[in-house]
């Protein structure tokens, strides 16, 4: 698929089976909403608990004392404790609340006559039924009393008064009841068919002179144009089943309500009648618990037992996926609803309608844990990169969402900062190291010390490549500019040889074993792990430490053993997170989150930190400063193997985007020196621009995504062109410049040849210069 569309995304949608019913809702002939119904139970809302159960069955007094239960066997609480007794919990709701009195339609009766045989529980179903769907109905019954084989039933199973009361509502209903009326003796099936417009024949087992008409069961049509048969006469083996009867009976009424309204009597009925329902429900953290027996079984459950059973119910519902994610949480969404909202997102025409889910589908990580713990394997991080790329393709992306992660990116990959080269003194390349602009950006020295130690035990000469992955337009959806990223490098690894690509940053590796086929790529770790470690390292001698796994190394089992290879070589005991390897759990970083969503972000680095209160050891630079930055201990692989100081590496915070920037520039200027013997050149012109930034400002520049690089080339072109605004009681200077789709504004005024920053802000409008003004 090369990119979503409305097909697509109802294929995908269609994967997540929250929507499902559950299991006991969905083996009842009349799904009954038993979840709702027993929710309210549990509470002691017995009121709603009825008006519930009551919405579902036309007869509901009679049938909360004889239904048979066919839910039951496939209540999901049955495999932990027993199945909940849902039978007496109807009888609760009819004892403690009881049902609603029937009225009668005010609206208009239709044209069509219809007549119903039979009045066993079937065919007043069918009466009652359809009366509620505005039919002037006949009920014929051959004995002088309504009720059929319900009149046999013991009164301590079914007391008279019970089954009074539903028959009553027949008349309040305005069904016409004539009694003592009998098939083949009084009146035929031909007479039927002549005076009334559909006859449903539910006449009882038993009662046919001849072999019983055959019904197509779906329909429960039959040979005779106009003419339904059901009840327990279809039924001819087995069990009496006042539930299936009383199924048939709205059957029919459907079937008959279709034909007269010329609808097809046929289309889309298969989810009518008991059916296997799609839905998953984890009993892995569900304590068994034993069914509620009544003190007295022939009065059911008194309101508390009928309450404590009703607390034993699981509320099946799957939402696997939300369980285990910030990001679904926070925005209180599930797969199928929130692909809804990105159909309509990626859909819709510009004026038609707001595309109001823009910010939710750009803060998803991207993280694929989703898709790991779905049954279906619905993978919510796809959907959403997906619709990204769709956006980006359509002209619907704002492209200030991204902006500030992309510009960051390109700086990634400009001269005089991004080079690839040989080993120094060599003309060939087995390996190619690249570090990525992350390890760069935070631990320079890291990347360093990690390229020195290669060349030295690595034969046939590593080279060494500074810049980005791509990851972030990727992650963005502007799969144009990742093309162009990605084939840069690849035509720079051709000019090498084609050597060995070794990966310190997962998401690097990830990005170009699916990118980049054609690449041989191998990770840092597995390299490491293969050698004898560095002298210096920081020994463990049993010291705990939590492993964190990288998302984007989620299924990368070489390099989770290799990671943990390399730890308890150092001496260091390994505790696994409960969300690791597989199921680990994004930082926040992954998908440009964190610069979309800064409270989730939080959100998210809090939740993983409370996973363990023992240090944590990742390989991912991001998420070690992630978590260090909230003040969880954390360190790097890297940090161990090349002896930092444990407190102080474990303590030191993430850096701000301008450190991070000044980090990238340092270290290419460093290596240049140290290995080739050059210096920096061609660094622009602003960078010669020295700044006082004191912490509140440097602290809303972080916010905003504002570096000092912006601040630095806003003030040089203020200062060559002169075009600044003068704040005369302050004596500040205001200017702004305009580099791509972001406009930086900074208020500044020199001191002893520096400027000082007052205030620094950005916004996605352009100034432009009047030239008719003067």
């Amino acid at each position: 698929m090369e990119h979503l569309d409305p097909k697509d995304l109802q294929k995908l949608e269609e994967l997540c089976v929250q929507d499902e019913p559950p299991f006991c809702q969905a083996a009842c002939p009349l799904h009954v909403d038993v979840r709702t119904m027993t929710s309210a139970v549990a509470k002691g809302d017995f009121a709603t608990a009825a008006k519930t159960y009551q919405k579902r069955i036309p007869l509901p007094r009679i049938l909360a004392r004889i239904c048979e239960q066919p839910c039951r066997p496939h209540c999901k609480r049955g495999e932990a404790g027993g199945a909940i007794n849902i039978g007496l919990l109807e009888r609760a709701c009819a004892d403690q609340a009881g049902f609603a009195t029937a009225q009668a339609s005010p609206r208009p009766k239709r044209p069509h006559r219809v007549a119903v045989v039979g009045a066993g529980i079937s065919g007043l179903t069918a009466a009652v039924e359809l009366t509620r769907k505005d039919y002037p109905v006949t009920l014929f019954e051959a004995e002088s009393v309504l009720g059929g084989r319900l009149r046999s039933l013991s009164p301590q199973i079914l007391p008279t008064e019970v089954l009074e009361d539903d028959l009553a509502s027949l008349g309040k209903l305005g069904v016409e009841v004539r009694t003592g009326v009998r098939l083949f003796r009084d009146i035929t099936l031909s007479s039927l068919t002549v005076d009334f417009d559909a006859v449903y024949l539910a006449i009882g087992k038993g009662s046919w002179p001849t072999a019983p008409l055959k019904a197509d069961p779906t329909t429960l049509a039959t040979d005779v144009e106009r003419v339904f048969f059901g009840g327990s006469a279809r039924q001819c083996d087995g069990e009496y089943s006042p539930m299936a009867s009383m199924s048939d009976g709205c059957r029919a009424a459907g079937s008959i309500d279709r034909l007269l309204k010329e609808e097809s009597v046929s289309a889309h009925r298969d989810k009518e009648g008991a059916y296997d329902t799609r839905l998953y429900t984890s009993l892995e953290e569900v304590e068994p618990r034993p069914e509620v027996t009544p003190k007295d079984p022939a009065a059911g459950y008194a309101p508390d037992e009928a309450r404590a059973e009703a607390e034993r119910c699981l509320q099946c519902e799957c939402l696997e996926c939300v369980r285990v994610c910030d990001y679904l949480q926070h925005f209180n969404e599930y797969p199928g609803k929130c692909i809804r909202k990105v159909t309509k997102n990626v859909v819709s025409h510009p004026g038609k309608s707001l595309r109001t889910h823009t910010k939710v589908i750009n803060a998803c990580s991207l993280c694929g844990l989703c898709g790991v713990v779905c049954p279906t394997d619905l993978d919510m991080g796809y959907v959403n990169n997906q619709a990204r790329v769709a956006m980006w393709d359509r002209g619907y992306m704002p492209p200030a969402i991204h902006e500030s992660a992309l510009q960051d990116m390109l700086s990634s990959n400009e001269a005089p900062y991004s080079f690839t080269r040989h080993q120094p003194g060599l003309q060939s390349s087995a390996y190619l190291f690249f570090p990525g602009c992350q390890l760069a950006a935070s631990a320079p020295a890291n990347a360093e010390n990690t390229y020195r130690f290669l060349t030295e035990r690595l034969e046939g000469g590593v080279g060494l490549s500074l810049r980005c992955c791509g990851a972030p337009a990727l992650w963005s959806g502007n799969t144009d500019l990742f093309g162009s990223t990605k084939m840069e490098f690849l035509e720079e690894w051709r000019g090498l040889g084609e050597p060995v690509v070794i990966m310190a940053c997962p998401t690097c590796e990830l990005m170009f074993k699916r990118e980049l086929p054609e690449m041989t790529v191998t990770s840092l770790w597995e390299i490491l792990d293969s050698v004898e470690l560095p002298e210096r390292a920081l020994k463990g001698e049993g010291r705990m430490l939590a492993i964190h796994d990288s998302c984007t190394a989620r299924f990368a089992t070489n390099v989770q053993d290799s990671v943990r290879s390399l730890a308890t070589r150092l001496g260091y005991q390994i505790e696994e997170l409960k969300f690791s390897r597989e199921k680990t759990k994004c930082c926040g970083y992954g998908g440009l989150m964190y610069r979309i969503n800064p409270a989730l972000t939080k959100k998210v680095i809090d939740s993983r930190i409370a996973e363990s209160p023992a240090d944590y050891l990742t390989y991912c630079t991001n998420c070690r400063d992630f978590f260090a930055t909230e003040g969880k201990p954390a360190y790097h692989v890297l940090d161990l193997l090349f002896g930092a100081e444990p407190a102080g590496e474990a303590a030191r915070p993430g850096l701000t985007l301008t450190r991070r920037r000044q980090n990238r520039h340092y270290l290419a200027a460093k290596m240049l020196h140290d290995f080739w013997g050059e210096a920096l050149t061609g660094e622009p012109p602003y960078a010669r621009i020295r700044l006082r930034i004191g912490p509140e400002i440097a602290a809303k520049m972080e916010r905003s995504f504002i570096l000092a690089e912006d601040i630095q080339r806003v003030i040089y072109e203020a200062e060559e062109s002169g075009n600044k605004l003068l704040i005369p009681a302050k004596r500040h200077s205001l200017a702004h410049n305009h580099p791509s789709i972001i406009t930086f504004w900074v208020e500044y005024a020199p001191v002893d040849g520096e400027f000082e920053v007052f205030n620094a802000y950005s916004h996605r409008m352009k100034i432009v210069e009047d030239p008719n003004h003067g």
